[in-house]
């Protein structure tokens, strides 16, 4: 199994180093132990969504805004018609 390494950067000198996550941290250049994670969020996404089909389908619901207030009813209705054509009563 690949060994997964953090790049993470000391908050004191800025100083980059790559890190086992079990590790004790300090910075080898200036010897703090305020050092912060570095995400690579490219690298990231595509190890998430790696392997994970294309959505197949999306819907609008019109007049809804992204809480839905007022249209928790239809939204509910649609929730239910998708779920049941994905998972079809047996």
């Amino acid at each position: 199994m690949a060994k997964r390494l953090l790049r993470m950067e000391c908050t004191g000198c800025g100083h980059q180093q790559w890190q086992q996550p079990l590790d004790k941290m300090v910075c080898e250049s200036c010897g703090s132990e305020w050092l912060e994670a570095r995400y690579d969020f490219a690298t990231f996404k595509r190890e998430l969504v790696r392997g994970l089909p294309p959505p197949l389908e999306w819907e609008v619901l019109p007049g809804a805004d992204h809480f839905w207030w007022g249209q928790e009813k239809p939204l509910a209705q649609r929730v239910a018609a998708f779920f049941t054509r994905a998972f079809p009563p047996r």
